[in-house]
């Protein structure tokens, strides 16, 4: 149970942990092994820019409005460390949305009575992430030139993002309930795709000719990979219902963090009730691009701060409750 002032301690100590530990280890794949776009631990640099999206905010909430400042001061180091991981992902959607949910995050908690010690700090921030913007900014500049939203989007010819909507529409008009979980590359590499003139390899022709034991063979074939934008890839694996279903999930995880919006900033459960919010807003955001949030280490961790929220706003109802009687 997530419910007083010692679990919550423990809780943001191990997220800081993993996140900081994840921003020292992008730090190191970039600068030192030379890795052009960083993946941390996980298998890919959207899937840690996905990551980072979804555990900074409750980070950055906290450095400004926690209950001690040794964890504020802590929250803040692993904050800025996951902030520069995200960067070094070079993330076309995750550098953005972090800034949305980040300013989000800082605009709800931050104090705005201002001391001479705030303002240096805030200044050393805003000049910190200018130099981070700088430093980065060539890389940045090629990868957004890399294709334009005509391409990415509307380009019927190339296999780009705007490819998986048409499909997702393709297999909702076939299958009402999906194709089944799981199982998206599968029916577009053998069927969908090639109806729209992408030759994806076959998965049975796989099997029948090498076999289930060579994982590196399918990994290296040319197939269909998941839909990059979570609303397409339950749509196709789910069906209307199921998207509908997920959906109303949705709508009830950021009702239960929007609820800590109004509630006096002095209250300082109501910070970790909004860096929660944003958390919901940051990785929705990137699923708008990407499938990556069904990866184990990015699905759980949400999870588990969706429960934490949810006791939180549990106790928030028993405290409402109690003052009314």
């Amino acid at each position: 149970y997530v419910r007083t002032q010692r679990e919550w301690t423990l809780l943001l100590i191990a997220l800081g942990g993993a996140v900081g530990f994840e921003g020292l280890w992008a730090v190191k794949q970039h600068f030192i092994t030379r890795v052009d776009r960083v993946a941390g631990t996980l298998d890919h640099a959207n899937s840690l820019s996905m990551y980072f999206c979804l555990t900074v905010p409750p980070l950055v909430a906290v450095a400004f409005s926690g209950w001690s400042r040794l964890l504020r001061w802590f929250c803040a180091l692993a904050a800025a460390l996951g902030t520069v991981g995200l960067l070094l992902t070079f993330s076309r959607a995750g550098i953005p949305v972090l800034a949305v949910v980040v300013l989000g995050t800082t605009l709800a908690c931050a104090s705005w009575r201002l001391t001479a010690s705030r303002i240096v700090i805030r200044s050393i921030v805003v000049v910190f992430a200018a130099a981070l913007v700088a430093a980065a900014w060539t890389k940045m500049q090629h990868r957004y030139a890399e294709a334009t939203m005509q391409e990415e989007y509307f380009d019927p010819t190339i296999d780009g993002r705007g490819i998986y909507l048409r499909l997702a529409k393709m297999i909702a008009t076939d299958h009402f309930f999906g194709v089944g979980l799981n199982n998206w590359s599968f029916h577009v590499s053998r069927t969908y795709g090639p109806r729209l003139g992408f030759r994806f390899v076959d998965y049975d022709y796989l099997v029948s000719v090498y076999g289930t034991e060579d994982a590196e063979l399918f990994a290296n074939s040319y197939l269909a990979a998941p839909a990059h934008n979570l609303a397409a890839l339950t749509l196709g694996e789910l069906g209307v219902p199921g998207l509908l279903i997920f959906a109303v999930l949705w709508a009830r995880w950021f009702f239960m963090g929007a609820a800590f919006l109004p509630r006096p900033r002095e209250e300082p459960m109501r910070v970790m009730g909004v860096g929660l919010f944003f958390a919901t807003c940051g990785i929705f955001g990137q699923s708008l691009t990407e499938w990556t949030y069904r990866q184990s280490t990015i699905l759980f961790t949400f999870y588990i701060l969706l429960g934490a929220l949810a006791s939180l706003t549990s106790s928030r109802r028993s405290d409402v409750a109690m003052s009314t009687e």
